[in-house]
């Protein structure tokens, strides 16, 4: 599979003089489930740690923020990844999927389906 760059530097710097995102405009959050029993014994940690290393190497520190979570009741799916402005879940998230998944979000594509996590549709 073939790897997706990450936006250039100029391309993030039209983002930020666009107001796209920024000090003072909205980042997108990427939620780490941390505390739940499930994630935190397969390693969330690591990904947490791998998310934050990553965007912090590419300079994306502008555009996206990585945080700790309790749990977020998809304990099955352990660990989870949240992409919070976009109602995103991913499940099963390892530290080689991390990079595809700032990718992903980066670029506003559809979400990656082998990771992602559908919601259960409410019965009337």
């Amino acid at each position: 599979m073939a790897r997706h760059p990450l936006p250039s530097h100029k391309s993030r710097a039209k983002a930020k003089s666009r107001g796209e995102h920024g000090k003072h405009g909205s980042r997108t959050k990427l939620l780490v489930c941390t505390e739940g029993k499930y994630c935190s014994a397969r390693d969330s940690e690591d990904v947490l740690k791998v998310l934050r290393k990553t965007i912090e190497k590419c300079e994306l520190d502008n555009l996206l923020k990585v945080k700790k979570s309790d749990c977020l009741g998809l304990c099955k799916h352990g660990p989870v990844v949240a992409v919070d402005s976009h109602g995103v879940c991913y499940g099963g998230v390892t530290e080689a999927d991390c990079l595809d998944i700032i990718e992903r979000h980066l670029s506003k594509r559809k979400p990656i389906k082998r990771l992602h996590i559908k919601k259960a549709k409410k019965r009337k």
